[in-house]
């Protein structure tokens, strides 16, 4: 099965469509990951669409509905991580130290 291709988001504007992307792989509702961050839906909304910018704390609520990870990186260390990811979303890389292949 082929994994969707990880990406490392540099524009606070990207964020709304990596919710929707999340939310529907997840297959969770707008109203259910609305409800979960405690925002109403048409938040949600207005972010996914890119009319609003969240802030950092709904950035942060949203994540850990989507099980997702927001990360403040160095920009010296994205070039490190860009590779870290594209390894990961790669089903032919070997295993990390300590996992199985």
């Amino acid at each position: 099965m082929h994994k969707p291709r990880a990406k490392l988001l540099y524009r606070f504007t990207d964020i709304g469509g990596t919710l929707r992307s999340r939310r529907k792989e997840l297959g969770k509702t707008i109203a259910d990951v609305a409800a979960t961050a405690g925002v109403p839906p048409s938040t949600l909304q207005r972010i996914e669409s890119g009319r609003t910018s969240p802030t950092w704390h709904l950035v942060v609520a949203f994540a850990q509905c989507l099980d997702l990870e927001p990360a403040l990186i160095p920009r010296e260390r994205i070039q490190a991580c860009e590779a870290v990811v594209a390894m990961m979303s790669d089903d032919n890389v070997p295993p990390l130290l300590g996992d199985h292949w």
